[in-house]
């Protein structure tokens, strides 16, 4: 959970926190229990703050498409937001790639999720070459949110007809403890079939090129690709 935010009678607590490839803001009360989920974003919610009595409620939020941008709503749980900002006017005129959740079976049957961003004027039926991107953490999460920093601008290498493909591999937060847990002592072990097989899957949807794979990675993410290097000759690239 992010920091906590009081109600005007200080008997509930609000907190933002990821939820899979996004974040929501949630709620519990104050004397203990259940969280209630209070949002259900495409993208990823930045923290939110209250007016004064509580009344109105402000947020950023972005998707793979739009970056950050504040909007405001009246309603709890979020019903219908307002848009107040058009931070980046300029991202209208670039051209992006279309993005979609995609999941897949590992090797040992653990559902696993990821974010993909297609190339510009992708065609169904046409394989494209792919990179995968693998984050840091381990502990960090690929989200549904614009890609603009150093270490991930997914809409660059679509905007030169690569697939982009984020796969958010066991030990990932966002998912539960359960799941955030399951590469302890095994680096390079579950996490690396994770990634492979989820390239498999996109090979077997059509997408990607089997014969044009590379891989990226900063932090874990560079442990992780270090580590492919030494068991597969699958990929004509790895950074």
């Amino acid at each position: 959970p992010g920091a906590p935010k009081l109600s005007a009678d200080g008997r509930t607590i609000y907190f933002n926190a990821p939820v899979r490839a996004t974040s929501q803001l949630f709620s519990v009360s104050a004397s203990g229990g259940s969280p209630q989920q209070l949002s259900d974003l495409a993208g990823v919610m930045g923290q939110a703050t209250f007016s004064r009595d509580r009344s109105v409620i402000a947020f950023t939020n972005a998707d793979t498409q739009h970056p950050d941008d504040i909007y405001i709503s009246k309603s709890l749980p979020i019903s219908e937001a307002v848009k107040l900002t058009d931070h980046n006017p300029q991202v209208r005129d670039l051209a992006l790639g279309s993005s979609e959740v995609v999941r897949w079976k590992s090797k040992d049957g653990t559902e696993i999720e990821g974010v993909l961003i297609y190339p510009i004027g992708y065609q169904t039926g046409k394989r494209y070459p792919t990179v995968a991107l693998i984050h840091g953490g381990p502990a960090g999460a690929w989200t549904r949110g614009f890609p603009n920093s150093h270490g991930n601008f997914g809409h660059v290498w679509a905007g030169k007809g690569w697939v982009v493909f984020y796969p958010n591999v066991r030990g990932s937060s966002a998912y539960g403890e359960k799941f955030l847990a399951s590469n302890v002592r095994d680096w390079g072990g579950g996490d690396y079939q994770d990634i492979q097989t989820g390239l498999d899957n996109l090979i077997a949807r059509g997408v990607s090129d089997p014969d044009r794979l590379a891989q990226s990675g900063w932090s874990y993410g560079g442990y992780m690709t270090a580590w492919t290097l030494t068991q597969t000759t699958r990929f004509k690239a790895l950074m």
